[in-house]
C-alpha cells in the first residue's frame, strides 16, 4: 500500500508506553532526539534505569519504579499471577496495556507500545486520517508490530485481550510467547485494524524491501527529524527498527547481529545528536563523516 502524506492540522495525541528495566542502551540520546521532533506523541517510560544522559524531551516522561513493584501492580490491575522476573517477558503484557495503564491514558486519543531499538523519522505524514480511523494500527502486515503498535483509547479496545481464550496462560507463562505479535486476524471483529508493512526493519530474510528485492539500505540518515537512507533517494520513512544490526538469536540466525562484535556503537558526541547522525553496521556516526 502506498503511504499517503497528507498532513493534519491537529494530529491526535498519542501515548506510547514503554516499561523498560535494566540499563539504557548506548544510543538512548539518539532515540530521544528522534522522539523530540514528534511532539504530538508522548513516550512514557516505567523504569529503574534512572534519568538518561542529556536533557529529556518535553514529550518524554520517565516514572521511576522497580521491576518487582511494576509486576505486582500489573497483577492487581488485570488479575493474574506473575512468577517470572525477566523484563523482556513484559512484551507478553502489551495487549493489556490499555487496561494496565487505564488511569494514565485518560487524556489521550490513542495509546500504544513500542521498542527503543528504533530511530523515528517524521511520523505525522504517515499517520493520516484514513489510518487513524482504525482501532488498531500495526506497521507490519502479517503480525502486530512489536516495535510500534497503536490502539484507539476506548473501552472495547482496552479490554480486547480478554476475548482471547489463552490470554491468561500466555501472560503467566515463564517464557516469552510473542503475545504482542499476534496475527491481525486475532483482533476481535468489532475492532477495525490497519496492518501494512512500512519498511521499518531492513535485513529481514522474510520481508523484501521497497523494490521487491532483498537489496537493503546499507546506511540510514537522521537529520531535522527526517529519516532517509542510501538506497531510496529522498523517500522518508516512519522509523528504522535496527534489530538485525543490534543482535539476538534471530539476527544471528539470519547472518547479521553485526553490533554484537563491536566494543562501541555511538560516535556522536554527547549533546550533538540534534545536528543529525548516520546509522550503519558499525554504529552511529556524525553526519558526513
Amino acid at each position: 500500500m502506498q503511504w499517503f502524506r497528507n498532513r493534519r492540522k491537529k494530529p491526535p495525541e498519542i501515548c506510547v508506553l514503554v516499561p523498560y528495566f535494566g540499563a539504557w542502551p548506548e544510543w538512548m540520546e539518539l532515540f530521544l532526539q528522534s522522539c523530540r521532533h514528534n511532539h504530538f506523541i508522548h513516550w512514557v517510560f516505567y523504569s529503574d534505569c534512572g534519568k538518561p544522559a542529556g536533557a529529556l524531551p518535553a514529550n518524554v516522561k520517565i516514572h521511576a519504579i522497580e521491576l518487582v513493584d511494576f509486576l505486582r501492580s500489573v497483577e492487581r490491575k488485570i488479575g493474574i499471577s506473575i512468577s517470572w522476573t525477566d523484563a523482556y517477558k513484559i512484551c507478553d503484557l502489551r495487549p493489556a496495556f490499555g487496561k494496565i495503564f487505564e488511569q494514565e491514558l485518560s487524556k489521550y486519543q490513542f495509546f500504544g507500545w513500542g521498542d527503543i531499538d528504533v530511530i523515528y523519522g517524521d511520523m505525522q505524514p504517515f499517520l493520516t486520517r484514513d489510518v487513524m480511523r482504525n482501532d488498531c494500527i500495526s506497521f507490519s502486515k502479517n503480525h502486530l508490530s512489536g516495535h510500534l503498535c497503536l490502539w484507539r483509547n476506548r473501552d472495547e479496545v482496552r479490554t480486547w485481550f480478554r476475548q482471547l481464550p489463552d490470554w491468561r496462560d500466555r501472560m503467566e507463562a515463564l517464557e516469552y510467547t510473542h503475545f504482542d505479535e499476534l496475527s491481525p486476524d486475532d483482533v476481535p471483529d468489532n475492532l477495525s485494524v490497519y496492518a501494512e508493512y512500512s519498511f521499518n526493519t531492513p535485513l529481514s530474510p522474510k520481508a523484501p524491501w521497497t523494490d521487491g528485492t532483498f537489496d537493503f539500505p546499507g546506511e540510514w540518515y537522521w537529520r531535522d527529524g527526517k529519516l532517509t537512507n542510501d538506497n531510496d533517494g529522498d523517500r522518508e520513512f516512519l522509523y528504522l527498527h535496527f534489530m538485525h544490526w543490534k543482535g539476538g538469536w534471530w539476527p544471528r540466525y539470519c547472518g547479521n547481529a553485526q553490533w554484537e562484535k563491536l566494543d562501541k556503537l555511538v560516535y556522536v558526541e554527547a549533546g550533538q545528536a540534534s545536528k543529525g547522525f548516520r546509522i550503519n553496521e558499525r554504529g552511529f556516526f556524525p553526519p558526513g563523516t
